[in-house]
């Protein structure tokens, strides 16, 4: 591993830790300086759940104001 490889791989752990888990990969980059499939793999799989979770969430808290209507 070369030190910008290093680096790279610092800022990020240090970015969860700083920025929130959620926040570093859904908002603060798509650390793209990082070559690791691998990670990107996981990276856009995680982000399509956490949508997918905060629709599912999102609709429940609909139908619920919706039935208080009825």
């Amino acid at each position: 591993m070369t030190a910008e490889e290093r680096d790279n791989w610092e800022l990020l752990n240090f970015k969860m830790d700083s920025e929130g888990f959620d926040y570093c990969f859904r908002k603060y980059s798509s650390w793209s300086e990082i070559e690791d499939e691998t990670l990107h793999q996981l990276i856009d799989q995680y982000v399509e759940m956490a949508e997918k979770l905060e629709n599912y969430i999102s609709e429940k808290f609909q139908e619920a104001i919706d039935s208080d209507y009825e």
